[in-house]
């Protein structure tokens, strides 16, 4: 890939557990929607996803496990000044989000210089690969998701979430700027 990509630890599998339960039980769930020309709207033919804030048991977690990941992917991305998000991402069977880049460089004062995903399950479900697309030469990197692990890579990169057969995936998902 021509762009950074770091993986890591993000917490636990039992920690991803506690806080899937936590998203179950207190989530407020709505479509997620999409961004073109600063207008956000749902396009479910587009992006067909759920997405719900950090349930309050888990912020402090969350946000310091966030912090922590942020300073460490400096010398990749360089220095944090904020993030953005983090929101939780639930796919149901059906769902999915077709390829996107999470940045337009010309569309932002507050320029996003890392996307983090963090997988909270990888059981109890088929599709969800996240797929990465390099600009030149045509490569695909393809994640599986494994529970308590993250991504991070830069938002310019095309990137998709393949559809959903059956069961739900969770994720977590943030912006360092």
């Amino acid at each position: 890939m021509s762009h950074a990509i770091v993986a890591g630890t993000f917490v636990s599998r039992e920690l991803c557990r506690q806080i899937v339960a936590e998203i179950e039980r207190d989530g407020c769930w709505q479509w997620g929607e999409i961004n073109y020309g600063g207008r956000s709207h749902v396009d479910l033919q587009f992006r067909r996803t759920q997405w719900c804030a950090v349930p309050p048991a888990c912020e402090d977690l969350v946000a310091g496990r966030l912090l922590a990941i942020g300073r460490a992917l400096a010398p990749a991305f360089g220095p944090v000044r904020s993030f953005e998000g983090p929101n939780m991402l639930r796919y149901r069977p059906g769902d999915f989000f077709r390829p996107h880049a999470d940045e337009n460089p010309r569309e932002r004062v507050n320029r996003r210089k890392a996307t983090i995903t963090v997988f909270l399950n990888d059981r109890g479900f088929e599709g969800g690969v996240l797929r990465l697309y390099e600009s030149r030469g045509g490569r695909t990197l393809e994640i599986v998701p494994r529970a308590g692990r993250f991504v991070a890579f830069d938002p310019e990169i095309m990137h998709e979430v393949t559809p959903i057969g059956r069961g739900n995936r969770y994720a977590l998902v943030a912006w360092l700027h």
